[in-house]
């Protein structure tokens, strides 16, 4: 699915700006006593998470490579390479 198939990337916030407000959202969870949770609830967290990891890792992967095709580390960010 592209960007632009996608309506949460509509109008001008943006693939960041998304990424900017799920987590803003997150951040909440720190917040929560999960002692208090049930055990499926901590089970289900975990999961999620996990889930949320690995989809964060496949964008990174994208934009990270589409970064270095463009070098945009050395042009942009004065670095000497993407690693940098």
């Amino acid at each position: 699915m592209s960007i632009s198939e996608h309506t949460a990337f509509t109008g001008p916030v943006g693939p960041a700006g998304v990424l900017a407000e799920v987590r803003a959202r997150i951040i909440g969870l720190t917040e929560v006593l999960w002692g208090a949770r049930s055990d499926g609830e901590v089970v289900e967290m975990i999961e999620q998470v996990q889930a949320l990891k690995a989809s964060l890792a496949a964008v990174e992967a994208d934009v990270v490579a589409e970064a270095e095709a463009r070098q945009v580390a050395k042009k942009v960010l004065h670095y000497g390479s993407t690693g940098d």
